[in-house]
């Protein structure tokens, strides 16, 4: 990733980091768990069970790079929870070690995939989720982190990724995970992404032979930080329904294709 790239990340996340990222929302409790096989590393999330009868299915929400303000708190993040729980689904947003109130250290995308696997252990276990009906959904660099966690999780039975970071030129040859993904996944991008290629997606998903299971939709004229609200809430309003069919029916290969708005 060049420089340049890098420091358009870097402004881009700060600059949709909401003003109080630490705070919880109305119905948000503050939880915290540890990566999965690893106790000595605390982190903290954010979890949202609805009212009513249970058992609820749940999402587990993944931020963007911390490098770079990646919080649980930036405005794409919360908007996402927002949509899902007006959905009725339970939501677990968290930090990522290293970041907030959580501990530890980055540790370049491998100890992050076991905080993931951490979160959905932690979201399964709650009263009131449904154990089986626990998706993922992650904003760019949580995206690449929440799919590889799911590949390794085996258990989801769907993800979404928004943003997924593959700029133009990547290497596909080091995304042999997508080989492994056996439940339905939605790449949602802009057309004006300059982070996340749409082109290079499709690359990704073909070269592994995973169009039977992966879904790319793509937003006109939206960016990667989504500074329209109104492409934002588009990209919300595409994810929500697939998450939200995929928890209730059972989870079936979908094909690959392309929506153009």
């Amino acid at each position: 990733m060049t420089l340049r790239l890098l420091s358009t990340l870097l402004v881009g996340i700060v600059g949709l980091a909401s003003a109080s990222w630490g705070d919880d929302a109305p119905g948000e409790c503050p939880v915290t768990f540890h990566p999965r096989g690893d106790e000595s590393i605390t982190l903290e999330g954010l979890l949202q069970i609805p009212d009513g009868e249970g058992p609820h299915a749940g999402v587990v929400i993944c931020h963007p790079d911390p490098r770079y303000g990646g919080s649980m708190g930036v405005t794409v993040v919360d908007r996402l929870r927002k949509g899902l729980a007006k959905a009725g689904l339970a939501t677990l947003r968290f930090n990522f070690r290293g970041i907030g109130g959580s501990t530890g250290e980055f540790d370049e995308g491998i100890g992050e995939v076991h905080d993931c696997l951490g979160a959905l252990d932690l979201l399964r276990a709650r009263l009131g989720v449904g154990p089986k009906r626990v998706a993922l959904v992650g904003y760019s660099w949580g995206s690449w982190t929440g799919l590889r966690a799911c590949v390794r999780d085996g258990k989801v039975p769907a993800c979404a990724c928004l943003s997924f970071p593959v700029p133009e030129g990547e290497d596909i040859t080091g995304h042999t995970y997508f080989r492994d993904i056996r439940f339905p996944t939605l790449f949602v991008t802009g057309t004006a992404d300059t982070i996340s290629s749409l082109g290079t997606i499709r690359s990704i998903i073909q070269a592994n032979d995973a169009q039977e299971r992966c879904r790319v939709m793509s937003l006109k004229g939206a960016d990667h930080f989504f500074w329209s609200p109104d492409d934002l809430t588009a990209a919300v309003g595409k994810i929500v329904p697939f998450i939200a069919a995929s928890l209730k029916a059972s989870a079936a290969p979908l094909n690959t294709s392309e929506t153009a708005d």
